[in-house]
């Protein structure tokens, strides 16, 4: 179903217009600075970022696109612009998400192991090649399907990565917990980029990742005339993933200090 369908439930397909062009502008310049801070590190613990980031900035990029075609053209070829969006931001995202969260699992629990192979590329290439694979296939069967598959194919990567994303957020706050046998009490920079990894991690289950779930389970349920305010609903939850994955990553880095002080300062 696309969200231009929805012409008898007008309001859900506003709503996305008006959150898909905020996420243009401030989604936008955020991952342009996430992929300039990354670009400028070059370290080999930021290539899932990196590839997250970049999902992220061709997801922007494709937003126009679509809301012209949802609004103006109507162009069935176009459409396939919006498989792809949907791909990126149901598939790819989620994965990319649950893999940032696997290394910094391995990075805090198993740190002798992740020592050992932090500065190889090959598991996480091969894995990012794994996931864009993936993510056209995704965008291909969403052409080919329709009904109640199109709904489990769009639940599909969120199910598969939320486990991942909480079994790994549990195991890194309980491995947090746990004294220093030296008695330091000054927390390691490796523990607290795992607390940042954790809290955004957590911030985008809760406001980008779980809520399509409940709403594409819902929509496979409900009576179809609803469907237009469910599924709306969970691609404009999905929608917040892409400025606020950025967002919460420049924070994390330091990058808004001088935002944050201003905004104490006039506000």
């Amino acid at each position: 179903m696309h969200i231009s369908e929805c012409t008898k439930h007008p309001v859900p397909v506003i709503l996305w217009t008006v959150l898909a062009i905020m996420c243009c502008l401030l989604g936008f310049p955020a991952s342009m600075m996430v992929l300039r801070e990354l670009l400028q590190r070059r370290r080999s613990s930021d290539f899932f970022m990196f590839s997250l980031t970049t999902s992220d900035t061709i997801f922007i990029v494709l937003i126009p696109i679509n809301i012209l075609n949802t609004q103006l053209w109507h162009t069935e070829p176009i459409y396939w612009t919006d498989n792809f969006m949907d791909a990126l931001s149901l598939f790819s995202r989620p994965l990319f998400m649950a893999c940032i969260c696997a290394e910094c699992y391995f990075a805090v629990v198993h740190p002798i192991m992740y020592m050992t192979n932090r500065k190889g590329l090959t598991i996480r290439r091969v894995t990012s090649v794994i996931i864009w694979l993936g993510t056209i296939c995704f965008t291909l069967l969403k052409c080919f399907v329709s009904g109640t598959l199109t709904l489990i194919l769009n639940a599909t990567p969120l199910f598969i990565a939320l486990p991942v994303i909480t079994v790994c957020d549990i195991s890194i706050l309980r491995a947090l917990k746990k004294t220093d046998p030296s008695g330091n009490t000054n927390i390691h920079p490796q523990k607290k980029q795992a607390l940042h990894t954790i809290t955004n991690s957590f911030t985008m289950t809760v406001f980008a990742y779980l809520p399509p779930v409940i709403s594409f389970t819902l929509a496979g349920l409900i009576p179809k005339a609803l469907k237009c305010i469910a599924e709306p609903s969970g691609f404009c939850f999905s929608l917040t993933g892409c400025f606020m994955m950025p967002i919460l990553y420049l924070d994390s880095v330091g990058k808004l200090n001088t935002f944050k002080e201003l905004w104490r300062k006039y506000i």
